[in-house]
Order: structure tokens, then sequence, then C-alpha cells
């Protein structure tokens, strides 16, 4: 019996395993539950051993969870210190016209290196190609979890790593994630983790409008703050600015929280509004 198609089908099922550090971790977090369950029958060193396997498993799923909420735009989620920062988006108007083939393309730099990007609302991630990657100095993340990608050419494995500058038009995105595999060629995607982070985009006579959200300077709001009294508003700790089209409402930390509706020009009106029932994006004052 020839057994080594055998051997060569258990290779190529090894070889495609994504490795992570993560995964590596997870195996030998489980190989220490293993052992300390064996070694619990005859020593309390055993139950110490499972119970250092249980924190590092939950801290793997919880470094997991992290990861993947990133990518949903709804879920705001930075902690820098294991190397997720915050995925911000800001700039100006931004207009794309349609090219020939039925796309929109647009000239970006990432980290300062050019390159052609499409604009594809049918992408969760922003796809960037290795040689762009190279030339930019990313690098995938560091116990990063490889993801699987759909594209027109099949399922594709890449890596996910964090790209500290993405510029295209007048828009700037900061700390955005990005996807990075070889089978990607020299294509490149901008995806709805950075699109879901604008004020608004549209398409308008064959033309992509991008409009990046309204950043509140938080100069302005601590000047304002000082100069509260007049007004006749409360004192307090701790406020947090919403941010609104013509307005700001600022929720001061009281019981219960009481909330005033400013306005954003003179900074000199203000009247008491209902508390919001959820904040899109909130920033804490004080």
């Amino acid at each position: 019996m020839d057994l080594e198609p055998v051997f060569q089908a258990v290779a190529d099922t090894l070889r495609a395993i994504p490795r992570s550090e993560l995964l590596i971790a997870a195996l030998a977090a489980m190989a220490l539950g293993w052992i300390g369950a064996v070694v619990a029958r005859r020593s309390a060193l055993g139950g110490i051993l499972r119970i250092a396997s249980s924190l590092a498993l939950g801290l793997i799923l919880l470094t997991v969870v992290l990861q993947l909420s990133r990518f949903d735009p709804r879920f705001d989620v930075a902690v820098p210190q294991i190397g997720l920062p915050e995925q911000m988006v800001e700039g100006g108007e931004t207009r794309i016209p349609l090219s020939a083939d039925g796309h929109f393309w647009v000239r970006a730099e990432v980290n300062g290196v050019p390159g052609n990007f499409m604009i594809d609302t049918g992408a969760t991630l922003t796809a960037i190609s290795a040689p762009l990657a190279e030339r930019a100095g990313l690098e995938p993340r560091r116990g990063g979890i490889p993801i699987m990608l759909g594209t027109a050419n099949g399922t594709v494995q890449a890596h996910v790593a964090t790209v500290d500058s993405l510029t295209f038009g007048n828009v700037s995105a900061s700390g955005t994630d990005a996807a990075i595999a070889e089978s990607f060629g020299d294509f490149n995607v901008i995806g709805m983790n950075v699109l879901a982070r604008l004020g608004s985009w549209r398409v308008e006579d064959n033309t992509l409008i991008l409009v990046p959200a309204p950043r509140i300077r938080f100069r302005k709001i601590r000047r304002w703050i000082a100069r509260r009294e007049p007004l006749g508003l409360p004192s307090m700790d701790r406020a947090i600015a919403l941010p609104a089209p013509r307005h700001l409402a600022l929720c001061f930390r009281r019981v219960p929280w009481r909330c005033f509706s400013i306005s954003t020009g003179p900074w000199s009106r203000s009247h008491p509004i209902p508390m919001p029932s959820s904040f899109p994006r909130i920033w804490a004052i004080g």
C-alpha cells in the first residue's frame, strides 16, 4: 500500500492551517490544562496549572473578540496597548468621477507611498497588495488572526495590518485595518471599514462624493465650558459632547443627567433637551 498520497494530504492540511501566535498560545494553554488535569490527581500543582490554562484561554478569547469586532464599523474598539489603535477618518469633501470601466478609482497614499485604489462598497475590509504593503513598510499585525476573504478568484487567506496613514483626495484615515495577501496582485481596495466612518457618501451624476463627519475641536469646547456660568449651566466635573449637524449636546454628570443643546456658532445659546438614548460617537471633556 502506497502511503505517500496520505502523507502528502496530511502535509497539505497542516500547511493550510493559519499560522498565528494566538493559535500557538491556545494550543500551549490547552496542553497546560491537560497536564494539569493529569497532575491534579497527585499534587496541588495540577490545580494551579488548570487555573493558569483557563486564564490564558480566556485572555486569548478576549483578544480574538477584540480583533474581530474591529471589522464591524459599528464598534470602535481601540486598545493601543495590544496594537489596536483607534480607527479615524477625517478631512474634507472629496469627489471621485466614474472611470471608463464603471468603477470609482482614486490615487491614494499608504504611509506616504502612492497607489491606485478602487472604492468598493461591497468590501468589508480595505485590501492592499503585497508589493504596495512592502513599499509602505506594512507588516502583518503580530499575534493577529489570519482571515479568509472571498474574492472574484475564490477564497484567499490574508493577514491584517494596521495602516498608520491612508490619504486620498481631502480624506485622511489613521489606524485603519487592512488585509494583505500575495494573491491580490497589484489590486488595492478601499472598503467599508473606511467608508462607514465617513459622515456620508453618495453618488450624483456619475460622481462619488465622500463627506467626512465633522469633528468638534476640544479647545473651543473647553473655552465655552469655561464661560458656562453666565449661561446658568450647572457646574460639573466632566461632560460628554455629541456632534450634530448644527448644534452640540453637552450632558452633565448629575443625577439625573442634564443635557443642553448649544449653538455651535456664537456659543451663546442653550436650552435643556431630553437625555439622548444613545451616543453614536462620544468624546469625554474634562
